[in-house]
């Protein structure tokens, strides 16, 4: 397998359209409620394989060569600088390198920060809350969380990526409600979900400069929310539903009502936002939850398909293609066909190959990203 910036951008191309194909999917009410998020978390999957996998598959991905606009861009792209040997492309190389290094390390500084500040915090070790939450983590088989209550916040919520940390705000929830608040927070941790928020913040790290990146952000958030309230609420009565949704809606109240600083949110899972909209959507399932048709026929073809677009976007790769001039095309005169029946290459191990042509060495080196297009025409490579 290979990476070339072709590659890398047909990644991001399909990329994007999986993330939008995400939010469409999303933010129907109706497809959910009869599919459930199983779909949108394995497409949210594939969307993060495409990106941090660009590669080119020898002998699968098909290489389609295109004129015009492409080719214009990319000898711009090549163009040189007249700085040294650096072209157009090395310059945008490095701004990426460059950009993405600092935001991983605003990252690595932020959570430093914010882990500093728990530390500040004394947790509860006593009472009803603690006692709750034990018994709560007990069920769920996590371990105890340490618990900070605060009135620096305004929603609960969970931190710690090897021992859970839950955040409560000082709010009079009833017994009940303070039941379900911890439920929701030590389902997330069980559930990994706070190791899919990383992942997906790395993407957006990496892909900076893509502004789809921080859609996907958003909607996966709001996807792993609808996940967590689908578990707990599994089993549950129409009662007990009623009593979670109240927990929701008086959070969200809360939450619109306070101007209160919230911790960092890449690092915390919360029980409900201040998006209205996220959150009315979650009631909305909650309230038409019924055994779901779970048609596992359905769920199958669906999932089949969403394999299907993966494994279409690695079967073919566009470069730009060119007609070269009469001068390279031929030979004393007489114009030659190249194919892989009368030319071959070899490695001349400086990142350059030389083409030979029955036999005889052609004039001019060939570069590494066109042996690579040559190689996966079938052309042979020889020592």
């Amino acid at each position: 397998m290979a990476v070339s910036p072709f590659s890398l951008l047909m990644a991001v191309l399909w990329s994007s359209v999986f993330i939008l194909l995400l939010f469409c999917l999303r933010k129907s009410t109706r497809f959910l409620s009869i599919t459930g998020v199983g779909p949108l978390l394995f497409l949210a999957g594939g969307i993060v394989l495409r990106c941090f996998f660009p590669v080119e598959i020898p002998y699968f991905t098909q290489v389609i060569g295109l004129r015009g606009v492409v080719a214009s861009v990319f000898r711009v792209l090549k163009a040189p600088l007249g700085i040294g040997s650096f072209l157009v492309l090395d310059v945008i190389w490095l701004l990426w390198i460059v950009g993405t290094l600092l935001l991983l390390g605003r990252f690595t500084w932020r959570y430093w920060r914010f882990s500093r500040r728990l530390r500040a915090y004394e947790p509860l070790e006593e009472g009803e809350i603690w006692e709750a939450a034990s018994k709560t983590a007990r069920r769920l088989g996590v371990p105890s969380p340490k618990l900070i209550q605060t009135s620096s916040i305004d929603t609960p919520q969970v931190t710690g990526f090897f021992k859970p940390v839950v955040l409560l705000p000082v709010f009079p929830y009833t017994e009940e409600e303070q039941d379900y608040v911890l439920l929701h927070e030590l389902t997330h941790w069980k559930n990994h979900d706070l190791w899919v928020k990383l992942c997906v913040e790395l993407l957006c790290d990496c892909f900076w400069w893509n502004p789809l990146v921080y859609l996907l952000k958003k909607d996966l958030s709001r996807v792993l929310e609808m996940k967590c309230d689908a578990a707990i609420l599994q089993g549950k009565s129409q009662e007990e539903a009623s009593v979670y949704e109240e927990v929701l809606l008086k959070t969200l109240v809360f939450t619109q009502n306070s101007q209160k600083e919230n911790f960092v949110p890449f690092t915390v899972l919360e029980l409900a936002s201040s998006d209205s909209k996220a959150v009315l959507q979650r009631i909305q399932l909650i309230m038409k939850r019924k055994p779901r048709c779970q048609n596992k026929l359905a769920l199958a073809a669906l999932g089949l398909e969403f394999s299907l677009l993966l494994l279409v976007s690695y079967s073919f790769l566009v470069q730009p293609a060119y007609d070269p001039p009469s001068s390279e095309m031929s030979m004393g005169g007489q114009a030659t066909v190249i194919d892989p029946s009368n030319t071959y290459l070899r490695d001349n191990k400086d990142g350059t190959y030389s083409l030979y042509q029955n036999g005889k060495e052609v004039e001019g080196d060939v570069e590494k990203e066109g042996a690579a297009v040559l190689l996966q025409q079938g052309f042979e490579l020889r020592s």
